[in-house]
């Protein structure tokens, strides 16, 4: 089934792949690509969003959206993985789910638990059957992030900040993969801004630190960024990587906070 008319795609349609072949759906703003032997539902498919179902096997997805504010969703059992605009693959197994990003940046959610990490180009994250995350290779595992007293607060549609928060990490993206990177730090700061303490700003918190170090060059901002960022949310689900970035730039080693 390689390339397949996006006329001929519908909401609620099974894509399935024998264990020889890969099936290819072309949507509006996205490249649906299942591996052999997967199994796959389209829940929703509309110029605003894309919900894809997977169940077995591996999807490649490449997104990029055309419409301001528009998302892109893949869920299996174990983990909702949402994106805006960027190349990454989901493959599920009988032991759980792998999410690899090879472009942009995704946040992956995990179910029955609540806790989320936000992945970056190269990252790869991995949460098993019976609840646990591990990150890079896998062979390091860990146990989910138990939120603080503080904890974050998913995003909700009654929560204005929020919105108006992930709008600008969404505009961040979109500058992001055009190369302009002082407007993505622009749109960071804005979404910072919008919702200090929620799930949204300690998002664009990392990404605003990230991109300080990695394509603008600014070690000090980097620093000050990673460090507001281990302030507001010591055992956020970025936290490990922060510890790791602020280990390279400053020498030494934040302590970790007591369980």
């Amino acid at each position: 089934h390689e390339g397949v008319e996006p006329s001929v795609v519908n909401e609620g349609a099974v894509l399935e792949s024998a264990a020889d072949e890969h099936v290819r759906v072309r949507l509006a703003a996205a490249t649906l690509e299942l591996g052999p032997a997967s199994r796959a539902r389209l829940v929703r498919a509309t110029a605003a969003e894309i919900d894809v179902e997977l169940s077995a096997g591996r999807i490649d997805v490449e997104f990029h959206p055309t419409l301001a504010g528009a998302g892109l969703s893949v869920r299996t059992d174990e983990a909702t993985v949402r994106v805006v605009g960027t190349r990454f693959v989901v493959e599920r197994d009988a032991s759980g789910t792998r999410v690899a990003v090879l472009e942009g940046r995704v946040r992956v959610e995990q179910l029955n638990g609540g806790s989320s990490v936000l992945l970056a180009a190269g990252d790869e994250h991995r949460v098993t059957a019976s609840g646990r995350s591990t990150e890079g290779d896998g062979s390091t595992e860990r146990k989910p992030e138990v939120p603080a007293a503080s904890s974050v607060p998913p995003p909700n549609g009654d929560n204005v900040p929020e919105q108006r928060a992930r709008a600008h990490n969404q505009r961040a993206d979109a500058h992001e993969r055009a190369g302009r990177w002082r407007a993505a730090a622009d749109a960071y700061r804005r979404a910072i801004r919008e919702s200090p303490a929620g799930a949204e700003g300690q998002a664009a918190r990392f990404a605003l630190a990230r991109l300080l170090e990695r394509r603008l060059g600014d070690v000090q901002g980097a620093r000050r960024e990673y460090r507001r960022y281990l302030e507001r949310f010591p055992q956020g689900p970025n936290a490990p990587q922060v510890r790791e970035a602020l280990c390279r730039l400053e020498g030494r080693c934040p302590e970790e906070p007591l369980p």
